[in-house]
């Protein structure tokens, strides 16, 4: 039987973070009210504080009140905190739940640091695909905890892909999932598209064929070396590494780099839902 979705809860601001949203979603949205919207929630506040002074925004001096923060990160970067205080608000200090959001953050510092180096307009959009790309696990795990938690611990590596056993436990798919958690956070179709094709992805070569994915790849190929393999979800990895570092036209030389610098700015992401 297949799940209803209907009775499944996805992740939704509240509160201030709820406000803060709807002032960002709006035609006019005013970063002065946007300021005293978050500055009513003390943890919103020290989130975008301690994000503004993430070594992926490269600041020469310490950012200490939010007034600042909010103006020198803009309305984009702002929504990435506030995107990420719902996550974490959502898996409710679940073990697992923890694990897929922890890997997210690190998903979400590879791609832009990947980003940063080959297409600095793309830097934002793939920060906020990196948190977002594992939402179907997230929701399976938060509305099945128990189920989920088996299954993630039965996992060895001969399994099937994360993506079928999910399929084949819960019988609703990914795309679904994503559909209804982009209407909940409000988010456009155009990043609801590229999620949907990153976990379309089947044949070689699919994951080399556009940008986005690409470097939402190829940030999974990174995490293998950066993170311990308890703190990593037992997905498939999509493409091949260095057709994927080819195609985004990163030297061996660069890729090397981006890991050597990799590990602070993971540790930054992190921070924000510490």
């Amino acid at each position: 039987m297949s799940t209803d979705i209907s009775r499944l809860r996805f992740p939704a601001p509240s509160g201030h973070c709820k406000k803060a949203i709807e002032i960002l979603s709006g035609p006019d949205a005013d970063i002065k009210t946007l300021e005293l919207t978050i500055e009513g929630d003390d943890t919103l506040a020290n989130a975008v504080i301690r994000y503004s002074n993430s070594p992926v925004h490269h600041r020469d001096n310490e950012i200490a009140d939010l007034g600042t923060a909010t103006n020198i990160l803009g309305l984009k970067n702002v929504y990435i905190v506030l995107v990420t205080a719902v996550l974490k608000g959502y898996i409710q200090d679940s073990i697992v739940g923890n694990r897929i959001l922890h890997h997210c953050l690190t998903i979400s510092a590879l791609t832009s640091m990947i980003a940063a180096k080959i297409s600095k307009q793309m830097q934002h959009e793939m920060e906020l695909l990196g948190i977002l790309h594992a939402l179907p696990s997230l929701v399976l795990c938060h509305n099945f905890q128990p189920e989920y938690r088996a299954l993630v611990k039965g996992m060895t590596h001969t399994s099937p892909p994360l993506a079928q056993l999910e399929q084949d436990i819960f019988h609703v798919s990914r795309r679904d999932l994503i559909d209804a958690s982009m209407r909940e956070l409000a988010l456009p179709d155009t990043m609801r598209n590229t999620l949907v094709a990153y976990h379309s992805i089947s044949k070689p070569g699919q994951a080399e064929a556009d940008k986005a994915l690409s470097i939402l790849s190829l940030a999974h190929h990174m995490e293998l070396s950066v993170a311990a393999e308890n703190l990593r979800m037992p997905d498939s990895l999509p493409g091949e590494k260095e057709k994927l570092r080819v195609a985004l036209g990163l030297s061996e030389a660069d890729y090397g780099g981006l890991i050597n610098a990799c590990q602070v700015v993971i540790n930054d992401h992190i921070a924000l839902v510490a």
